[in-house]
């Protein structure tokens, strides 16, 4: 783990942090002044904590990923520049932004679950919350530029995380996805969408980032448990992709040795999903409006063949480099007689559900897929970029040296 990741993961963090201190100062009518000292206690704590964990410092030769760096945060910057709209797509002021002022009224954040009809209430809350948070002490006519902000943040802190997690295991393919990615039309549009999907897409990546790190020291599981639990706390999507990682990965986080650290990190977002799904919110539409004809659906071979054609025309418009990158993988682990890596089988699955999300879906299903399966595709993308990188180095190194790059070759 670098060191400089950790203030990224931290800035992760802290965004669930706020959310849910917030929503439990709502519930429990805590006053906005109070939430702000416990919400400053709690990051300087968590800050202070993190920041003990063992980390590596940045090698004396990293100016060239300096220069990189830099490159892409001015590449990205003037990109969000021509991208970003006032206010976002519809699904932000219509449901995220929506949500996030309903609950800057302490006394009537309630009345967002009465919206049933397009706001989906449903939706958790870590973006909404910190929003909320966030658009107290100001006046209305500047939430959009927070809300900016905000979320250039997060778009911007993805790719630096990605290439401070992998420069060291090989200068080239980091750069390449960090290019990649931040050059994609795709992640620039979602990104300035305002949407959660960044936000989660954030969390999922951090997830796997912080279980390396827990081969070093295992109190990064404390930070991977608390990335997963800030999954489902911010999508239902969210939901799915931290259980499909936990059971992956049950052997390490439910260790004796790291069980605690487990609970320490995943209890206090578990704990306000609970009381959010069991006490406030909806049922979920896509749940609740099931009727009986779920096993017909499952049965039709024409709504597989609607999504396939739908999920394969998506890859090949926005993901088409990543995909090769996994089909690489699977490849490479037929060609050894291996099994696949976890965190490639992680991904894998993850989109498997996606995609049978469609097949059962009570919605119409051409404009299900039509309006949605980029997005959600999309907050697999960065996790994907970070895990090839990780894969395709092996554990050797692929450094620069005077100019040109020593390349190892895989182990036997």
């Amino acid at each position: 783990m670098q060191k400089s990741s950790i203030y990224i993961l931290c800035f992760a963090g802290g965004i669930g942090i706020i959310s849910v201190l917030y929503f439990f100062s709502l519930i429990l009518h805590i006053p906005y002044v109070a939430c702000t000292l416990f919400s400053l206690t709690a990051l300087t704590f968590f800050c202070r904590w993190a920041n003990k964990l063992n980390t590596e410092e940045p090698p004396a030769n990293s100016f060239l990923s300096l220069l990189i760096l830099l490159t892409g945060v001015i590449i990205i910057t003037n990109e969000t520049y021509y991208q970003a709209t006032k206010y976002g797509a519809w699904d932000a002021w219509a449901i995220w932004d929506l949500h996030a002022h309903y609950l800057t009224d302490a006394d009537n954040w309630k009345n967002m679950f009465l919206n049933k009809e397009h706001a989906h209430p449903d939706y958790p809350l870590a973006l909404p919350g910190v929003l909320a948070f966030l658009y107290k002490p100001f006046p209305r006519e500047i939430h959009y530029l927070i809300s900016f902000i905000l979320h250039y943040s997060i778009m911007l802190c993805i790719p630096v995380l990605l290439l401070l997690q992998t420069y060291r295991r090989s200068i080239l393919l980091a750069s390449m996805a960090f290019f990649y990615l931040l050059t994609r039309d795709i992640y620039l549009i979602q990104g300035t969408y305002y949407l959660a999907d960044t936000l989660l897409a954030l969390f999922f990546m951090s997830a796997f980032i912080a279980m390396d790190g827990g081969e070093e020291d295992n109190r990064f599981i404390i930070l991977t448990g608390a990335m997963l639990g800030c999954c489902a706390w911010t999508k239902n999507e969210g939901i799915v992709l931290g259980i499909v990682f936990m059971l992956f990965y049950w052997r390490t986080l439910f260790a004796k040795k790291n069980l605690k650290y487990t609970v320490i990190g995943l209890s206090p977002f578990l704990l306000v999903l609970l009381i959010f799904k069991g006490v406030y919110a909806p049922g979920n539409d896509l749940v609740t409006s099931q009727h009986g004809d779920t096993l017909r659906k499952l049965l039709d071979a024409a709504r597989y063949k609607t999504v396939w054609l739908a999920f394969r025309e998506s890859v090949s418009n926005y993901y088409y480099l990543p995909a090769c990158g996994v089909a690489l993988t699977v490849l490479i682990s037929i060609v050894r007689r291996k099994a696949l890596p976890k965190a490639i089988s992680v991904i894998l699955v993850c989109c498997l559900i996606y995609l049978l999300v469609y097949i059962v879906t009570p919605l119409d299903l051409e404009w299900h897929l039509k309006t949605s399966i980029d997005r959600v595709l999309y907050q697999l993308i960065p996790a994907t970029l970070y895990v090839l990188v990780m894969y395709l180095t092996g554990g050797s190194l692929i450094r620069l040296r005077g100019g040109f790059s020593s390349i190892r070759p895989f182990p036997r």
